[in-house]
């Protein structure tokens, strides 16, 4: 198998991996936080399903940021500044807006923890 193809597979591995961690943190995860009638009671109960989420967010993002990374030497022989850009552009959009993604819904449910929010 030659060294584009073998690229190209993990880069399709990837994207299929971000989609799947993204449809499970969002459907397994969060899906009954946001389709609670009470979305914020929702988020201080269920304290493992946020984390969990939150985690399997990041994981996402860890796994579109690679695509970047691996497709560079591919694209270098089109363009190398495009290449350049792209890698630089697409990672760092993918590494901080999963990250603060995944940091704001563990700083919402650290709020609702210490602000005990019940039912009123």
């Amino acid at each position: 198998m030659s060294r584009d193809k073998k690229i190209s597979v993990a880069v399709g591995v990837l994207y299929i991996l971000g989609t799947v961690a993204g449809g499970v943190s969002q459907g397994v995860f969060w899906g009954p936080v946001h389709g609670a009638a009470d979305p914020l009671l929702a988020v201080s109960s269920a304290q493992g399903r946020v984390i969990l989420g939150a985690a399997v967010w990041l994981c996402m993002g860890l796994f579109l940021s690679l695509i970047p990374i691996l497709s560079f030497p591919i694209l270098r022989r089109h363009s190398e500044s495009l290449a350049v850009g792209y890698a630089v552009f697409r990672g760092a959009l993918e590494t901080i807006t999963y990250a603060l993604m995944s940091a704001g819904w563990l700083l919402l449910w650290s709020f609702l923890l210490t602000a005990r929010i019940t039912r009123p």
